[in-house]
């Protein structure tokens, strides 16, 4: 408002109303915003009762719809912000297709990765990896490990059924979050896929990102 005119004012081309109408239209475009915020995909999520937190890599988000919580095992799945509404455009490199699942309480000994890898190697461990519960699909490329984490590079010929194919070679690890045994993978689109380090360098992100957002854990 100009000091010394009334709101009808003498400026050319501004109207009584035009005040009111641009303190509505502001109003209009900062409850836009803050409807934005609510609906920006999340870039994390408490489950496991609040026990574990799932976080991703920069520029990765929460897909809610194929996301699965409950009082067992939650399964979550992230992929890059900018494909959601509202969603931020924070690069990622190449985009891929993230994946933690979060298991029930583990009471059973400290995690071993030499054990892990044993039984992942075994007949019974490949079906356990395998998306059509055949061992014979599964094939472990490769194999990362340090005192806490276990990675694996596997390849797995079971067809995907919905959505849009991912490569077969893909990463995973599995390790322990405040007792839950957690599974993250990073799986590339078929038409995109990831080099062995790009893959694994993701992978490594992912991991941290979880272990960061659980101290102490």
């Amino acid at each position: 408002m100009v000091r010394g005119r009334s709101l009808s004012g003498r400026r050319p081309g501004l109207r009584a109303g035009a005040p009111a109408a641009a303190l509505a239209f502001t109003l209009a475009l900062a409850g836009c915003a803050d409807l934005t915020s609510a609906f920006s995909p999340a870039t994390s999520l408490t489950v496991a009762r609040g026990a574990v937190v799932v976080a991703g890599p920069r520029g990765y988000c929460i897909d809610r719809r194929l996301t699965r919580t409950g009082e067992g095992e939650s399964f979550v799945v992230m992929g890059a912000c900018s494909a959601f509404p509202f969603g931020t455009d924070n690069p990622v490199g190449q985009a891929a297709v993230l994946t933690a699942t979060v298991g029930g309480e583990v009471t059973t000994g400290a995690f071993d990765p030499d054990v892990v890898e044993g039984f992942l190697r075994s007949a019974q461990g490949r079906a356990t990896l395998s998306r059509s519960g055949r061992a014979e699909t599964v094939d472990i490329r490769q194999v990362r490990q340090d005192p806490a984490v276990l990675s694996l590079m596997i390849r797995d010929t079971t067809a995907v059924g919905e959505g849009p194919p991912v490569d077969p070679t893909y990463w995973r690890a599995i390790f322990l979050v405040r007792g839950h045994l957690v599974t993250a993978t990073v799986m590339a689109f078929h038409d995109s896929p990831l080099s062995m380090d790009q893959g694994f360098f993701t992978l490594a992100d992912f991991v941290n990102r979880i272990r960061a957002a659980n101290p102490g854990g």
